[in-house]
C-alpha cells in the first residue's frame, strides 16, 4: 500500500515561494515592506489561478495521474519531477511531470496530458520542439520518456512512448484509438475487469422495526443488513464484497431504478439496486461483461473527491491513494464474484486508419 510521505508545507514551502518571488522582484528576506508586497502579489496570483478553469482542470488531472499510478500498485516510488530549482548547462530542456520507479526497478519519466478531443478518431497533436525539450532532459538522466494522455471522450488513460506517435513534419500525431492500441498502462498494473451481470446491492429492512411504502412508492425503513449478489449468487466474502461495491460505484455498468421487495405478508423486505452493462451482447457471447479499466475507475473515485457540479474543489485531496483504488490479488479466485482480468499489451504495428485488431493478454477466473 502506497502512502504520501509526510511534509511540512507551512515550514518550508512558504519560504520557497517567497524565495522564488524574491529572485524576480528583488525582495529582501526580512523587509516588512517587501513581505507585504509579496503577500499582495501572491494573493493576486492565487486568485487568478483559481479563476482559470483550464489551468485548474489541467493541474487536477496531472495530480490525478499520480494517484492512478499509485492505485495500480505497479510502482515503488512516484515523485513529482518538475518542482524545485534546476541548474543546468542546457537551458533548452523541459522537466516532465513525474518520475516513476516501477516494481521491477525500471524508471520512467511521464508527462501528463488531458484532452477533450470529441471522438475516438479525432487527431491529437504534440509539437516536436516541445517534445524535443522533454527528450533532452530524459537523455541527460538516461530515463525513457512517456506521455500519459487522458481522453475524456473515452474516460480512459493511455501511456505512450514517443516512438509510438506518428511523426509529421513539425508535430507528433495520435488518436484515441491509436493511443489505445499502443497503450502501455499495463506496466503500471492496469487491467480491464469484467464479471457476470447483474450485480445487485440490497438494503434489507430491519423486520423488528416499522417499514412502509407510501402512495408515491417512497420507502421508509430502518436498514438491518446489506447484501450483494453477482448473477443472483450472494456475495458473502468480505474482500469480494469490497471489490463488488467498488465496481458498482466506479465501473461503467448502469444502475436502474431501485426496486422494493415485499415479504409474504406484504411488508417491505428490502430495496434492491441492480447494475447491468449498457448492452448484454458481450455477456451473451462471452459469458461476462466488462466494467472498464481499473485506471478509469480510480479516476472516477478521484473525481468524487475533487469535483462538485463540474467545479474543481481540490487539486489533490488529503486522502491517501488506497482510498481511490481497490486491491484485486493476482491469484484472486472468487467464491461468488468471478472476475475476468484483461491485461492490454501494446501493438506497435497498429497504424491510424488501419483495421488491425488490438492484442490482449488475459487471465481468467471462471469461479
Amino acid at each position: 500500500m502506497m502512502k504520501r510521505l509526510v511534509r511540512n508545507p507551512g515550514k518550508f514551502e512558504a519560504l520557497e515561494v517567497f524565495t522564488a518571488f524574491s529572485r524576480e522582484h528583488d525582495y529582501k528576506l526580512k523587509s516588512p515592506e517587501d513581505t507585504e508586497k509579496f503577500l499582495e502579489q501572491f494573493g493576486e496570483s492565487l486568485k487568478a489561478s483559481q479563476e482559470n478553469q483550464i489551468l485548474l482542470h489541467g493541474k487536477r488531472m496531472e495530480a490525478c495521474f499520480g494517484q492512478v499510478a499509485a492505485g495500480l500498485q505497479g510502482c515503488r516510488l512516484i515523485k513529482t519531477e518538475d518542482t524545485g530549482d534546476v541548474i543546468s548547462d542546457d537551458a533548452d530542456i523541459l522537466l516532465p511531470d513525474y518520475r516513476l520507479v516501477l516494481k521491477d526497478g525500471r524508471q520512467i519519466f511521464v508527462e501528463v496530458k488531458n484532452t477533450s478531443v470529441p471522438n475516438p478518431t479525432s487527431t491529437y497533436l504534440l509539437r516536436k520542439d516541445y517534445v524535443a525539450k522533454l527528450q533532452r532532459y530524459s537523455e541527460l538522466n538516461g530515463v525513457p520518456l512517456y506521455f500519459a494522455i487522458y481522453y475524456r471522450c473515452l474516460r480512459m488513460w493511455t501511456l505512450l512512448p514517443v516512438n509510438s506517435f506518428i511523426e509529421l513534419k513539425h508535430k507528433y500525431e495520435t488518436t484515441p484509438i491509436h493511443s489505445l492500441a499502443n497503450n502501455e498502462m499495463a506496466m503500471l498494473g492496469d487491467v480491464n475487469v469484467g464479471t457476470k451481470p447483474p450485480l445487485v446491492f440490497e438494503l434489507v429492512a430491519d423486520n423488528s422495526k416499522d417499514a412502509s411504502v407510501d402512495e408515491e412508492n417512497r420507502a421508509s425503513f430502518i436498514c438491518g443488513d446489506v447484501k450483494m449478489y453477482c448473477a443472483e449468487k450472494e456475495i458473502e466474502d468480505h474482500d469480494e464484497k469490497n471489490i463488488a461495491f467498488y465496481l458498482m460505484r466506479f465501473g461503467r455498468w448502469e444502475c436502474g431504478e431501485p426496486e422494493g421487495e415485499m415479504d409474504e405478508n406484504g411488508k417491505l423486505h428490502s430495496v434492491r439496486f441492480t447494475f447491468n452493462p449498457e448492452s448484454l451482447e458481450d455477456f451473451e457471447r462471452n459469458g461476462f461483461a466488462m466494467f472498464g479499466s481499473l485506471s478509469s475507475m480510480i479516476t472516477e473515485a478521484y473525481n468524487e473527491h475533487t469535483v462538485y457540479e463540474q467545479e474543481v474543489t481540490a487539486i489533490t485531496p488529503k486522502a491517501d491513494p488506497d482510498v481511490f483504488s481497490v486491491e484485486i490479488p493476482k491469484d484472486y479466485k472468487g467464491k461468488a464474484l468471478g472476475l475476468w482480468c484483461f491485461i492490454m499489451q501494446a501493438n506497435p504495428d497498429f497504424k491510424i486508419g488501419s483495421e488491425e485488431k488490438m492484442h490482449y493478454k488475459y487471465t481468467v477466473d471462471k469461479s
